[in-house]
């Protein structure tokens, strides 16, 4: 979901001024404060122009409410559904609407949210707290047309909201206990440091809005894959399951025909023939695999096979080389990896940015 913020142009702005409170006038109420400063580009030319990102005052005011609240920042509540606008009348019609009747309609829910065991889907919100949900899904918030989403992540984790539902026909109120609910890919990581998993020249991670962003820069979203894009809005199939991608292939001569640009930040869907569901898994698949030969199958119905010998060998050389201690991140290190190096400081393995 998307929180608001403001842009604004501005000149001279220097990093001592983020964090800084942005008001109208000298004395005048907070609007916000600094938290960013872009330079704008003009016509692709080196002149451009500064501008600032700025938290309005609504937000952190939210942000400390929450925190006063439960000691720390438990983050933006959402319903966990997807719905679909309705302002097609044949479809207002179809799902048994009045004239006077206006919302969005669920088309599926999160089994691990908020509204599981709540919502159906097929259920027409028509108002959220008793404001009334238009048809292109806005709501009036402080007499402004905003996203209905943008609403609920305004309430505090754990406060409960009032939704009137059209169910077959007969409108009935339903209140749901708002919470975070988990994501396929998750859009923050609580400033963790990366997963990792090393088996020969391959470095395999969970995906994450964090790593997309790191790999792919500012424009991530339309320069990452759309099938990794595509699953931002899908639902885990159980509380555990991550998207694990190959975000390394280093250009050992075990990986000879294996084009790094083909089969970098492809999706892992099994390893020799079992599904990977999450990054631990696959630790666990690999570290405990006594086959002869390492099948990895990826998106796009490619598939990468080493040595396992040969594996074992070439791991311990890249633990050498980039002076990591693990083939695995520190808080998969309870599985007992087999290979270890001595590392050295300021060293890590290449994810984007450095781990």
């Amino acid at each position: 979901h998307s929180l608001l913020g403001i842009k604004l142009r501005a000149r001279g702005v220097t990093k001592e001024l983020l964090g800084a409170p942005l008001v109208s006038e000298p004395g005048g109420p907070c609007l916000g404060v600094v938290i960013k400063r872009v330079r704008k580009q003009i016509n692709g030319r080196g002149a451009g122009e500064d501008q600032v990102m700025v938290a309005p005052a609504p937000l952190l005011q939210r942000f400390l409410r929450g925190v006063l609240h439960a000691g720390r920042h438990l983050g933006f509540p959402a319903l966990g559904i997807k719905y679909k606008r309705l302002e097609a009348p044949a479809m207002r019609g179809y799902l048994g609407m009045t004239p006077k009747q206006t919302g969005i309609v669920v088309l599926d829910i999160n089994p691990f949210g908020a509204s599981a065991g709540a919502l159906r889907a097929g259920d027409v919100i028509l108002r959220i707290d008793g404001k009334t949900v238009s048809n292109d899904a806005s709501i009036d918030y402080g007499g402004l047309q905003l996203q209905c989403t943008y609403y609920v992540s305004q309430q505090q984790v754990g406060s409960s909201l009032a939704l009137d539902v059209l169910r077959e026909g007969q409108e009935q109120q339903v209140s749901i206990k708002l919470d975070t609910p988990p994501r396929l890919i998750p859009t923050h990581t609580g400033n963790a440091r990366p997963s990792y998993l090393v088996v020969s020249g391959l470095v395999f991670a969970r995906c994450s809005v964090p790593y997309l962003r790191s790999a792919f820069g500012p424009a991530w979203m339309s320069s990452a894959p759309v099938k990794l894009t595509t699953l931002l809005h899908d639902f885990p199939r159980s509380p555990d399951e991550e998207v694990v991608v190959l975000a390394e292939c280093e250009p050992l001569e075990s990986l000879d025909g294996y084009e790094p640009s083909v089969v970098q930040h492809k999706r892992v869907l099994r390893f020799n023939g079992e599904e990977v569901l999450n990054l631990r898994q696959l630790v666990k698949q690999v570290l405990s695999c006594r086959a002869e030969y390492l099948r990895f199958e990826l998106d796009g119905k490619m598939v990468i096979v080493l040595s396992r010998v040969r594996a074992k060998e070439d791991t311990r050389v890249m633990l050498q080389e980039y002076q990591v201690k693990l083939p695995v991140s520190s808080d998969l290190a309870d599985l007992q990896p087999l290979q270890t190096a001595r590392p050295r400081a300021g060293s890590g393995i290449k994810l984007g940015g450095r781990i």
